[in-house]
């Protein structure tokens, strides 16, 4: 008997999602009507910007169908728990944040099937061995986001102080297993692929330029709606920081394929880095603010 490898991503989606559900309160989904600008500001950004600036990298760098494949799934894929947790040190609005991610992780069934679908169809003729179901994709994901945060968010409300408590060391475990599973996952993928330095050169330059693209247009539409600066980090950390843990579900489960990884592996690094150094920069403004206050 052989053990299937592909439970782990779901086993800790799973527990992210619950983890996010016991931080949720119902009146986080009502803030989505509090601030609707900076609200409609991050929607677009997740629904619309993350895509269209995968489509136009593609495009630009000529990438083969596997790679373009998995640059949209990143872009398919929700911002996740960690997004609130950056937000939180990036000192923005984390009750945005929070509303944005519960809400695009609830939809994320319909979402993500829908995204990958299109770019598969598009490619048909590259990829015509992959088989994928969609309702049995929907009913993965339902399982494994939506439900596990409607079940978090039951916790806190019957048992307050016990959720509280838990979320945050069932995120960390969560959190912990994932990147234990990345490295693995990246090791065993540049030891079976022969062609890895060349997908690495290929995937690299175009991460680097989506990134840089994504946070170009998100700082524009914010600037031009003139949000709080607490609410354009949220949104800029809540776009760049995807559910790579849904990315990894999807590829292991449906699309069988490590090759299909190359553009999450090489991407969560990067927009890791991205969300330190809003940190960072928040944290010198901080400080130089005090600064000049001081006699």
């Amino acid at each position: 008997m052989t053990f299937d490898f592909s439970l782990i991503p779901n086993a800790t989606l799973f527990i992210m999602m619950l983890a996010l559900g016991m931080g949720l309160r119902a009146e986080d989904f009502l803030h989505l009507s509090k601030k609707p600008v900076a609200v409609a500001a991050g929607l677009f950004g997740q629904f619309f910007l993350l895509p269209t600036c995968a489509l136009i990298v593609i495009l630009l760098f000529n990438l083969p169908a596997y790679i373009a494949v998995g640059f949209l799934l990143i872009a398919a894929c929700p911002g996740g728990a960690v997004s609130n947790m950056f937000t939180r040190y990036a000192h923005g609005d984390v009750a945005l944040s929070v509303s944005l991610t519960a809400f695009s992780s609830v939809i994320s069934p319909l979402s993500v099937p829908l995204i990958l679908g299109l770019s598969l169809s598009y490619w048909q003729l590259e990829l015509r061995t992959i088989q994928l179901s969609f309702s049995s994709m929907f009913i993965t994901l339902l399982l494994t986001t939506a439900l596990p945060i409607f079940m978090g968010m039951i916790w806190r409300y019957l048992a307050t102080n016990s959720a509280i408590k838990w979320s945050g060391r069932l995120l960390a475990a969560s959190t912990t297993i994932l990147m234990i599973l990345i490295i693995g996952l990246g090791i065993g993928t540049a030891k079976s692929q022969v062609n890895f330095h060349t997908m690495f050169s290929l995937v690299l330059p175009a991460a680097c330029a989506f990134l840089a693209m994504l946070v170009l247009s998100l700082w524009t539409t914010c600037k031009t709606l003139k949000l709080s600066h607490a609410s354009n980090r949220s949104v800029l950390i809540e776009t760049v920081i995807q559910n790579i843990n849904l990315s990894l579900l999807v590829v292991m489960s449906f699309l069988e394929e490590p090759r299909y990884l190359a553009p999450t592996l090489i991407y969560l690094p990067l927009m890791l880095l991205f969300a330190s150094g809003v940190i960072l920069f928040q944290k010198a403004q901080r400080l130089s603010s005090r600064a000049g206050e001081a006699p």
